[in-house]
């Protein structure tokens, strides 16, 4: 199974929208499902997902290119659940 989640809303940008859902969903996947990681690409240059990203409890893993496209993974373990839970 594989989920896309896309955060493309100007004008709700910087209310804590994406931090907010993205958690929520990141909690569901990992206590309902026996996902080990989720895994999020993101473009180098943007900064706001990247600190998103980060925020979340992801961690960078490596670059990748796809159709020359570069594109930065970043990994949340399971193990991380803990810390998201307790993030306001």
């Amino acid at each position: 199974m594989t989920l896309d989640l896309h955060f493309f809303l100007p004008s709700f940008q910087a209310n804590g929208f994406a931090f907010e859902s993205a958690r929520e969903i990141l909690l569901h996947i990992f206590q309902n499902s026996d996902h080990p990681a989720i895994m999020a690409t993101t473009l180098p240059h943007n900064l706001s997902s990247i600190k998103l990203l980060k925020k979340l409890g992801l961690q960078f893993n490596e670059e990748i290119e796809i159709t020359n496209l570069k594109l930065h993974v970043y990994l949340a373990e399971k193990s991380k659940v803990v810390e998201l839970q307790n993030m306001d």
